[in-house]
């Protein structure tokens, strides 16, 4: 573990009695990890499975379509991601809120979640529901897992209909 990791770890579960711990350091080596966001963490989506749907829906070059927010808020409307009604279970996935917009997600491990915070070589975290920042937004709903089919084919349906 590199000597900074490892001096904020006590410094952030110091701050109000939070709990944070470290899941998974991001390093140069951890390609998958730093080539993607909380949304593709969450829901198990490698940047090469984005890459390939992208060439599939004649999209490759296209800066605008990213598996975001945006795409996020799409797969909620269309209940790819359906809204868990009662307590989470073990493998839920988190959808944190600002409003009606995804700010960020994770998975529910029964009693914490585990998050990826920002994009690129940024670290995977083991936290309480609450303690995410604050930026994510103050609404956490549980969401039931989606297979990995069913959002690579949303993805590809969405990017095909934002083509001109």
């Amino acid at each position: 573990m590199h000597s900074w990791v490892a001096s904020q770890i006590p410094q952030v579960a110091a701050i109000d009695g939070h709990s944070i711990r470290l899941h998974t350091e991001a390093t140069s080596t951890t390609l998958d990890l730093n080539w993607s966001n909380c949304f593709m963490y969450a829901l198990g989506i490698s940047i090469d499975d984005v890459e390939t749907v992208k060439n599939k829906a004649h999209v490759r070059t296209r800066t605008d379509i990213q598996f975001d927010w945006e795409f996020v808020a799409e797969l909620v409307a269309a209940a790819v991601l359906y809204k868990r009604h009662g307590e989470g279970v073990r493998g839920d996935v988190v959808v944190y809120f600002d409003g009606d917009r995804p700010r960020h997600a994770g998975l529910w491990t029964g009693s914490r979640v585990i998050s990826k915070w920002g994009y690129g070589v940024t670290h995977v975290w083991d936290h309480c529901l609450y303690e995410a920042p604050s930026t994510y937004g103050d609404d956490a709903c549980m969401f039931l897992p989606p297979s990995k089919p069913d959002v690579l084919g949303a993805f590809e349906t969405w990017a095909r209909k934002r083509t001109p």
